[in-house]
């Protein structure tokens, strides 16, 4: 879908800080998530195929951009997490799970 993006909305006030437009190529982003120790970085996943690090000082384009395996099988990544201490991500893609 064009126009689709990511918003960033500061707490408690619920002010959006920022836009990330069409982080995923027209395509929705599946899920995202913020790192705990570095809350300006996230990872998100989204329908485009595709795993994306962000870094929110650095503007509204991505610092890495994966391209799973599993893409090739027909399978989306779906979900993304970060680990407690900031130094691991994970993705979901199909039944599996992998690190970043």
């Amino acid at each position: 879908r064009a126009g689709a993006a990511i918003e960033i909305y500061s707490l408690p006030d619920l002010k959006r800080t920022q836009v990330l437009s069409d982080p995923h190529c027209g395509s929705p982003a599946a899920d995202f998530a913020f790192f705990r120790r570095s809350p300006s970085c996230l990872v998100s996943c989204g329908e485009d195929g595709t795993v994306q690090l962000w870094d929110l000082r650095a503007g509204d384009a991505p610092q890495r951009k994966f391209r799973p395996a599993c893409y090739g099988d027909g399978a989306l990544p779906a979900s993304v997490a970060v680990s407690g201490d900031d130094r691991r991500c994970a993705y979901s893609c199909g039944s599996r799970v992998h690190l970043l």
